[in-house]
């Protein structure tokens, strides 16, 4: 279908996006990104092991995120394979 010559796209709204999101996302992604930065600050003032120690923290929650959300998918093989990481 178009309008005005263009195709017409659809798109989802961001409360649609948002509702699609699980209560553990909205909680846990906010924490990893707070500690990439944490650990960008830390390398660039020259503090390159705890901004290793704080990379290893940071990944540790994604990968934890990340198996739940396989779990939650029921992909018994994904959740193997982030736990062996």
């Amino acid at each position: 279908m178009q309008k005005n010559g263009h195709p017409l796209r659809s798109r989802k709204s961001e409360s649609e996006h948002r509702a699609a999101r699980s209560p553990a996302e909205e909680v846990e992604v906010p924490a990893v990104v707070c500690l990439c930065y944490d650990a960008l600050v830390k390398w660039h003032s020259a503090e390159t092991a705890p901004a290793q120690a704080t990379i290893e923290h940071g990944l540790a929650i994604a990968i934890q995120f990340a198996a739940v959300h396989a779990t939650l998918e029921r992909k018994p093989a994904e959740v193997e394979r982030l736990t062996l990481i």
